[in-house]
């Protein structure tokens, strides 16, 4: 599983926390987010967490193209 935004994991601790509760275990939510992190290679929820919102912030201007510019 890998997650591509901060709102999809948090989708994914949600569905797990619910399909542990349906078999009788009950997990928290900080907990869930960080059996996600883990699940996604991070180390805890903090680290995937600025991972996924630095995949989502926008190029800053003064940050190199990464292709060739047509022309």
């Amino acid at each position: 599983m890998t997650v591509r935004t901060i709102a999809e994991a948090k989708a994914h601790a949600k569905s797990l926390r619910n399909a542990l509760a349906a078999d009788g275990t009950v997990l928290g939510q900080a907990q869930a987010l960080e059996l996600v992190a883990r699940q996604n290679g991070a180390r805890d929820w903090n680290t995937l967490s600025a991972r996924l919102a630095n995949a989502d912030s926008p190029r800053s201007i003064c940050e190199p193209f990464p292709g060739r510019l047509a022309g």
